[in-house]
């Protein structure tokens, strides 16, 4: 099922709704993109009946609206963040040009970019005090510490360990 390119405006109704066909068959290979939804229900979208694993639901809008997708609602009267900054590719070997001795970030780095972690590093405390994404292929960080001290920032991909650290409130992701 592919619904796409469309242009729905309801009074009450969810503008698209797909269900489970039975209590135990979902819809599968189901793709809802590029529409434009307005209604007054408070989901534009529910498509929380399709299977997660073969279903795409993107680049919709919603209107500030609620999107039910099988992993979960989105509302889009939340920011969304948008990083096209620059890609930072960061290793063991680079990791002072990015974050200083101190673990604030540098003047490399800015506002939207995009900070993608390569490898293993150790006992960092990195301050993030810019909005980035933070990212990475497979990184790992051990007795290590993310402190998020401002929005527009995303996490993900990121594998930290705190088995061994000396510290106190060693936590892997802190935000305040």
């Amino acid at each position: 099922l592919i619904v796409e390119n469309n242009n729905v405006t309801s009074k009450s109704g969810v503008g698209i709704l797909i269900e489970k066909l039975s209590n135990k068959r979902m819809p599968s290979h189901v793709t809802v993109r590029f529409n434009d939804v307005i209604t007054g229900n408070k989901y534009a979208i529910d498509a929380t009946g399709v299977q997660a694993d073969t279903s795409i639901i993107e680049d919709n809008i919603a209107h500030g609206k609620l999107v039910g997708t099988p992993s979960g609602v989105i509302d889009t009267s939340k920011p969304t963040y948008v990083y096209k900054g620059t890609v930072l590719n960061i290793t063991s070997e680079n990791i002072r040009t990015y974050i200083d001795a101190n673990g604030g970030l540098t003047s490399e780095v800015k506002d939207g970019d995009i900070l993608n972690f390569r490898g293993s590093f150790n006992n960092e405390v990195i301050y993030v005090t810019k909005g980035v994404k933070i990212t990475g292929e497979n990184p790992i960080f051990y007795d290590s510490t993310f402190k998020i001290t401002c929005g527009n920032v995303f996490v993900e991909n990121l594998k930290i360990i705190n088995e061994e650290v000396e510290r106190v409130n060693a936590w892997g992701i802190f935000v305040n």
